[in-house]
């Protein structure tokens, strides 16, 4: 089951490098994302209910999956 991720970067313009990792540290997905105007949108298959984390631009931030 495939979901879409909308991420909000408002610095972001551009082609960028997406990672996402569990919680445990394996890497789950990697991408290159077109962001307009700080939007960017991953099409990917995560597992709900768990914690994940994303890495962009230098920035890392942890996110669950409802």
């Amino acid at each position: 089951d495939r979901s879409n991720l909308t991420i909000s970067q408002s610095k972001l313009d551009g082609v960028e490098r997406i990672m996402i990792y569990t919680i445990e540290g394996k890497l789950v997905t990697q991408s290159k994302v077109n962001f307009t105007k700080g939007y960017g949108r991953l099409s990917t298959q995560l597992q709900p209910n768990k914690v994940y984390v994303l890495k962009v631009d230098n920035k890392t931030l942890k996110f669950v999956v409802d």
